[in-house]
């Protein structure tokens, strides 16, 4: 089964937005007080607090403290989870949970369908403790509902995202198309067709500069730096906004016009050491913008494959030579065999040739098989995208 998550605007009346924040800030000082109990725990006893001991406190926390009386017990227990799952990282390596200041707590969770269903009419949501919440249903979910979260952004708005289980598609047999993604040249395919980019961040880098200064110069705690705040987190989130709209869009509008897939699997993170370019590989998504192509191609039953990165630029896609190049260098010019291609198109097509031809699938997820074009390539370490979406 794959996962899809349908994301709606709520617009809850100010009743219910005042139901919303105070469950938002009972729920911040569950958080806080469940992870101080572990903490002291730990100290004093060398003991740790398992999640189900705290869930089981529950029931009597909700009797001796009437703001937890009328928030629903699932949501109660999902809070801590939440901190659990915040332990669990911690354990694999990551930081340690952190106590959460007010505002810093933004979002809270259903984990069962039965806490909220969609109206007749499409135009409120029902959820349980809070009332029949106005909503923007633009588009019917599909399969199973599962959670349904309730996030409050920075910028003052509410969003509803439902999470949904939905049956695989069978992927079909057909033939990849590779695609290069760059930074002059967004994306470029083994058949020569560029996408431009957008760079939502560097076009609107005058405006969010001097909401920013406008704000370091409003006195802290006061109205006006509190309106100031949230005009600096609109101007944010409208860039946000853009870039997830071109990507959405040209996601789509490759999976439409494709049969199959393949891209370079990056190591963003890697790139991101390069100070000279980090701030536009970031503006650029790549990794987003791969799931999102890989979570629509799934839906639609089409391939779609990664394959490793090396060389791809640097390899002649006409006689499989290497034609070393610097960043500057946009064209390919072979001196062996005479190519001349765009940089970026001859390394789309020599990740089209890597990615081979997607053959046989297990368990929703594409597997290449078949012979290399290219001897170089290592078949053991062709890979294909587990697909997830949301």
């Amino acid at each position: 089964m794959a996962v899809l998550t349908y994301r709606y605007r709520l617009y809850p009346t100010t009743a219910q937005e005042t139901k919303l924040r105070g469950w938002l800030e009972s729920l911040r000082l569950l958080y806080n007080f469940a992870l101080a109990e572990r903490r002291d725990a730990y100290k004093a006893e060398q003991r740790s607090v398992s999640a189900y001991e705290q869930n089981r406190a529950l029931p009597d926390l909700k009797k001796r403290f009437s703001r937890y009386a009328e928030i629903h017990s699932q949501v109660l227990q999902d809070a801590i989870f939440r901190l659990d799952r915040a332990f669990k990282r911690f354990f694999s390596g990551g930081g340690y949970p952190r106590f959460k200041v007010e505002g810093r707590y933004r979002s809270f969770t259903y984990p069962q369908a039965t806490a909220f269903r969609i109206l007749p009419g499409g135009k409120k949501i029902r959820l349980s403790g809070i009332g029949n919440v106005p909503i923007r249903y633009h588009r019917p979910h599909e399969g199973t509902p599962k959670t349904a979260s309730i996030v409050h952004y920075p910028s003052g708005k509410w969003w509803l995202c439902i999470t949904c289980e939905v049956p695989d598609v069978p992927i079909q047999d057909a033939p990849l198309t590779g695609f290069d993604l760059g930074l002059e040249n967004y994306l470029t395919s083994s058949d020569g067709a560029v996408t431009k980019p957008v760079r939502s961040l560097k076009s609107a880098q005058k405006k969010l500069g001097r909401e920013q200064r406008r704000l370091s110069r409003k006195r802290t705690g006061s109205n006006n730096r509190r309106k100031q705040r949230t005009k600096v987190a609109r101007a944010h989130e409208r860039v946000v906004n853009r870039r997830s709209d071109f990507l959405h869009k040209t996601s789509r509008c490759l999976v439409d016009s494709h049969d199959g897939l393949a891209f370079e699997k990056l190591s963003v993170r890697n790139m991101l050491k390069n100070h000279r370019l980090a701030k536009s590989i970031s503006d650029a998504s790549w990794s987003v913008f791969v799931s999102m192509t890989a979570y629509k191609a799934e839906k639609a039953g089409k391939p779609f494959v990664l394959v490793p990165p090396h060389d791809t630029s640097s390899r002649c896609s006409g006689c499989d030579a290497l034609v070393p190049k610097t960043l500057k260098v946009r064209t390919h010019e072979c001196l062996e065999c005479g190519v001349v291609l765009d940089r970026d198109q001859n390394a789309a097509i020599n990740i089209e040739r890597r990615a081979g031809v997607a053959r046989s699938y297990a368990c929703g997820e594409a597997a290449t098989t078949g012979e290399e074009s290219h001897p170089h390539v290592d078949s053991s370490k062709q890979e294909a995208l587990p697909f997830t979406a949301g």
